[in-house]
């Protein structure tokens, strides 16, 4: 006679077997969590002050200073917080965009923010040129002389925004975010960065069957442990029945 208890972990699951002989009852664990399971953005909390630039410009009107909120001005003659729709730029998300420079001089805006280090983080954002053009821009994750990321951008023209998205693991636990107009005239918003799960792992999944009078009445003990992005949902079940359930580890018998 076989029986089985399983353990789900946000989804993941880990299947081990508990074969019943005689008065000896064994459990061998078969891991199904590997390192190959993809990294996911679970807890969307974007890391960024403002990231759609929401700082009340008036429809149609810009204007440009060396600060806007969270973020900073590089080349404050070349940014401007556009209030839209904006000369028939259309909005993309909320009442405004930022717009980066132009084919005469790049500008660029920066934001600092708090990272773990060796922790994956995944960056959205989207751009537009102005005027029916095309637009480009670079952008740069960087900790102080280290550069965790540096990559670029575009949209086609026709007044179209598109999302661009990056990945990149944190050297340190400042950094800065900096995005910038390489080519033609651009704008940018709802800009984001966000924290990558670790997928979760079982360990210490021993467990201990205890001598019985009787094929049928083993009892087994359990005690499993997990790691990944906190918290991790455990639920226990044995031969389909639900035993219990919790976050990051958990123990019993049955």
């Amino acid at each position: 006679m076989k029986q089985s208890i399983t353990l789900l972990t946000n989804g993941y699951c880990c299947l081990s077997k508990l074969f019943t002989h005689t008065k000896t009852a064994l459990m061998a664990l078969a891991m199904c969590l590997g390192a190959m399971m993809p990294q996911q953005s679970i807890a969307q909390t974007n890391l960024l002050a403002d990231g759609s630039f929401e700082l009340g410009q008036a429809p149609g009107t810009s204007s440009s200073t060396a600060t806007y909120g969270a973020w900073t001005a590089n080349n404050a003659s070349w940014t401007a917080l556009l209030g839209m729709p904006y000369f028939g730029i259309p909005p993309q998300e909320g009442t405004n965009a930022m717009h980066i420079g132009n084919a005469f001089n790049a500008g660029s805006v920066s934001q600092t923010f708090a990272t773990t280090i060796g922790a994956s983080y995944e960056v959205s954002l989207w751009i537009i040129g102005t005027g029916g053009g095309a637009g480009a821009g670079s952008i740069k994750i960087s900790n102080g002389g280290t550069t965790d990321l540096y990559s670029t951008y575009s949209s086609p023209p026709g007044n179209v925004w598109t999302q661009s998205q990056f990945q990149f693991t944190a050297s340190g636990t400042s950094t800065t975010i900096e995005l910038k107009n390489t080519s033609g005239a651009s704008s940018i918003d709802n800009v984001s960065v966000v924290a990558l799960c670790s997928a979760p792992t079982i360990s210490n999944p021993g467990a201990q069957a205890a001598n019985s009078s009787a094929n049928c009445d083993a009892v087994v003990s359990y005690t499993t442990s997990t790691t990944g992005t906190a918290p991790v949902a455990l639920t226990y079940a044995f031969a389909g029945e639900t035993l219990g359930s919790g976050n990051g580890d958990g123990s019993g018998s049955t």
